[in-house]
């Protein structure tokens, strides 16, 4: 669980490119004060972002959908 805090510590440990990346869902939400704690960091990134970290030896997870 991520707390406001530990979500800003994320990203700058991240360093993201301003620009080629959008938090979603609860993180933004705990972000703006409207809820206390993120169960995770859902990151939307640019296709040049995303293989770029991949190249760097970061794993990902595809979530397939709830029915």
């Amino acid at each position: 669980m991520f707390n406001k805090e530990q979500i800003l510590e994320k990203l700058a440990e991240l360093d993201l490119p301003l620009g080629e990346y959008a938090l979603g869902t609860s993180a933004v939400l705990v972000l703006n004060g409207l809820k206390e704690y993120a169960n995770d960091l859902d990151i939307d990134c640019s296709a040049e972002l995303f293989d770029s970290y991949l190249l760097k030896g970061y794993m990902f997870k595809i979530y397939e959908p709830k029915k």
